[in-house]
């Protein structure tokens, strides 16, 4: 199979990306770690303040509590797209695995 030059600039910028994406995927389970222990620890916070009913401990609950859900959905998201996605797109990885073979064969 022959490729025009733009096919294979957009081969090489797929497997470049597949690159980078097994590099960062580690970078982002630590990231989702640490928002969900963040999320956490700010909950606790929060649980502390709900014990005393003031007014200071009222508007803190109030302006914290958006983040503290935040955090907690943003770390759950940012895990469940890389155990969906921990070794790269299926597709870009079948289509670069095609890629390889065609050139191996020819």
């Amino acid at each position: 199979m022959q490729l025009s030059d733009a096919e294979k600039k957009l081969v090489a910028r797929l497997k470049k990306r597949q690159q980078q994406h097994i590099r960062w995927r580690w970078v982002g389970l630590l990231g989702a770690i640490l928002w969900i222990g963040v999320g956490i620890y700010a909950f606790l916070v929060l649980r502390d303040f709900a014990q005393e009913p003031s007014l200071p401990s009222v508007m803190a609950i109030a302006f914290l509590s958006p983040i503290v859900y935040l955090l907690q959905i943003g770390g759950f998201a940012l895990l469940i797209y890389l155990a969906a996605f921990w070794r790269g797109r299926p597709e870009v990885v079948l289509l670069l695995r095609l890629m390889d073979e065609s050139q191996d064969g020819a």
